[in-house]
């Protein structure tokens, strides 16, 4: 008998989302159908009796079909190509308050422009000029300029076409004005009112930073957050306390069905009030992917009693899945969902393991980290190393600061006198929160930077974690632990040829040259405001590189060292995640204004400097850069910083230079552009031939 038969129809339906999203899986997928088939038909006799193997193949073909339907772009998507003014009326289904302004979801009806047609429905994201919020429900007409989602040109770049159209946003429009139509009805404008007062409360008797961290707790706002408190808590390993999670639901869910048990109310009414409260609160916090996955397994849990039915976990964890995939399959691929599940999956395999070695409290934080490691290094690129214990300290008095939060809005609604009270205990946890997480920035190693793991690596991670729980279920005792040392083989640096990237930056240059253990940067600007940390950074944390041995600057107009600047400035505040040793700038052009501010800014950072002229050369392990101009001093008409501009000529050992046409091994970043050169998508290909080095 098919033991937790909707778990098994649930990884059949996960793997036609993956077949469907992958070329080879597909081959894979179908030839596995195909077989099993012919399996079932051949062995009816034995298996005549498991039915459930037949829907297998069913699902998984469901959810290949899902998937299919779900990455063919629709009409508005497909016509646009770049921005253009639009004239939009739609509802609002949802409106995010943030310290820059609110953005809304709006779900259009009809969309004037060029080539889509005038009644269209689709979900796009909305940046309104207005401040004001606009409550749910509401219908409203928005003008302004609507484009496209923007696609990664480099590998670590934040891909926002593919974050937002796994929740089936397929557009953004910055509108010049917004004109509310009707204002939204019913429970979504009560809750929606409520909300705005408790942010109202959060803000009024508690700093600015402690409140957006109770509106990203409580309300799921999490754009109330500031970029110091999201990195401080992202870089100790607690983000996870800053969603509302499946902690809130069984607190205020099981919480209130045990209380109206306690006042002899029916089992069947008590279940049912409980299921009524987790329902309003997803429904005022937000369906997020955390909420639902709790919700979905709180109801089962609730109810399955009632159907005579005894409440199994992976069961519930597995609808939970098929629900949120069967509604938005791309989720499958996003660092949330599998954050989530895989946190509950780690507690259900091995807790229980943990438990009997006799160390449950360690074993919970640990069950979830082992089974998150690999998810982490692929969508972060680093780890927290001290997360498991951190985890220790804070996660008892979670429960305590969701009920005090929960005190200070609700008094704060009535007096404000009375929410300062309670506030005076927020307080305290979230200042010994934030203790914490300063002290575990003075910690040596406290994040380590391994960069994106390969695909084989990930096979090599799942084969070591499937051996660890089948030698703790065999031997049960704590000396199994020591299996773990040999997940470092899972962690060991790679070793990297050489290899050269020209990211994509907009107006500007930057390349980045590897070899060995020897990071070069060739020039580092851009025009984009904030590039350091959305392209440079994000690039070498993917390569797992955390220091840029040399820094190269051609010359010091503002678009071959902006992003550098930024860098700099960030490592003077010590707070940069990527450090630079030494800065190399064109001798002749020291006299330039702006390579003295440049200077200036390196030795604040403590970072060497050192100029290039003529016949100057680096020699690495694996590579030899030559300065062949200019001269020590610009000639006479060559004060232009243009003119004075460094030369550099790259001579490889003859055992890495390649024939024409073949390209760098390993391959360059797979959106390079050698200075316009060739077409984004394209390789980056070596121009010299054998012999050109002589």
């Amino acid at each position: 008998m098919v033991k937790r038969p909707l778990v098994l129809l649930t990884a059949a339906y996960l793997t036609g989302i993956y077949a469907g999203s992958s070329r080879r899986a597909s081959v894979v997928l179908f030839s596995a159908v195909f077989f099993s088939i012919c399996f079932l038909i051949l062995k009816r006799k034995k298996y005549g009796r498991e039915k459930v193997l037949l829907l297998v193949p069913l699902f998984a073909a469901a959810g290949f079909l899902r998937i299919s339907k779900e990455e063919q772009s629709g009409p508005l998507e497909a016509a646009l190509t770049e921005k253009q003014e639009c004239a939009v009326t739609g509802v609002v289904k949802q409106t995010y308050m943030g310290t820059g302004g609110c953005r809304l979801v709006v779900r259009t009806q009809t969309v004037r422009t060029d080539g889509v047609p005038e009644q269209q429905e689709a979900l796009i994201l909305v940046y309104p000029g207005e401040e004001t919020p606009v409550c749910p429900g509401s219908r409203v007409a928005l003008y302004g300029e609507i484009l496209p989602l923007s696609r990664a040109d480099n590998p670590g770049q934040f891909d926002e076409y593919n974050y937002y159209r796994a929740q089936g946003i397929c557009a953004k429009l910055y509108a010049d004005s917004v004109s509310v139509l009707s204002e939204g009805r019913g429970l979504g404008r009560v809750f929606w009112k409520i909300k705005r007062k408790l942010t109202q409360v959060f803000h009024a008797v508690l700093p600015e930073e402690q409140a957006g961290v109770l509106d990203a707790m409580l309300l799921a706002e999490k754009g109330m957050l500031s970029d110091g408190i999201k990195e401080l808590y992202r870089d100790s390993g607690l983000s996870h306390t800053l969603v509302v999670s499946g902690l809130h639901l069984s607190m205020l869910g099981l919480g209130f069905y045990r209380l109206l048990r306690r006042f002899r109310l029916g089992a069947n009414a008590s279940a049912t009030a409980a299921a009524g409260m987790i329902l309003c609160f997803c429904s005022f916090a937000g369906i997020g992917i955390p909420a639902v996955r709790a919700a979905v397994m709180l109801l089962l849990s609730l109810f399955s009693g009632r159907f005579g039915k005894t409440y199994d976990a992976p069961t519930g964890l597995a609808a939970a899945a098929l629900l949120v995939l069967s509604r938005q399959p791309l989720q499958l691929f996003q660092a949330g969902f599998l954050l989530s599940f895989g946190a509950v999956a780690g507690i259900l395999l091995f807790q229980p393991l943990f438990e009997r070695m006799g160390i449950a409290r360690l074993g919970s934080s640990l069950a979830v980290q082992l089974v998150l490691t690999p998810i982490t290094l692929w969508f972060f690129y680093e780890l927290p190393v001290y997360a498991v214990f951190l985890n220790l300290i804070i996660l008892p008095f979670l429960s305590l600061l969701l009920v005090l939060g929960l005190l200070t809005g609700a008094a704060g609604s009535i007096s404000l006198g009375i929410g300062r009270f309670f506030a005076g205990g927020v307080h305290a946890v979230l200042s010994g929160y934030e203790a914490v997480c300063r002290v575990n920035e003075k910690l040596p190693g406290r994040r380590l930077c391994f960069g994106r793991p390969q695909p084989w690596q990930i096979a090599l991670y799942l084969a070591l974690l499937a051996a660890f729980f089948l030698l703790c279920r065999k031997f049960k005792k704590k000396r199994c632990l020591c299996f773990l040392l040999l997940f470092g083989l899972f962690l060991l640096p790679r070793q990297r040829g050489w290899q050269v990237a020209f990211l994509s930056v907009g107006q500007g240059d930057c390349a980045v040259l590897e070899s060995g253990k020897l990071t070069v940067l060739l020039d580092a600007g851009s025009s984009m405001k904030g590039a350091s940390d959305r392209i440079l950074v994000p690039y070498l944390q993917y390569l797992g590189d955390g220091t840029i041995e040399y820094a190269f600057v051609s010359h010091t107009d503002r678009d071959h060292y902006s992003m550098l600047a930024e860098l700099l400035r960030t490592m003077a505040e010590g707070e940069a995640k990527i450090t630079v040793e030494t800065l190399v700038l064109p001798e002749a052009g020291m006299g330039e204004e702006s390579a003295g501010q440049l200077a200036e800014l390196a030795a604040q950072a403590g970072v060497k400097l050192i100029t290039f002229a003529s016949g100057d050369r680096l020699t690495g392990e694996e590579l030899e850069l030559l300065c062949l101009y200019p001269g020590e001093s610009p000639g006479a008409g060559q004060y232009d910083t243009n003119n004075t501009s460094l030369v550099l000529r790259l001579r490889l050992p003859r055992g890495h230079l390649m024939r024409k046409g073949q390209p760098v091994r390993p391959s360059a970043c797979r959106n390079a552009r050698a200075h316009g050169a060739m077409r984004r998508g394209e390789p980056y290909y070596l121009a010299y031939r054998r012999g050109d080095h002589r």
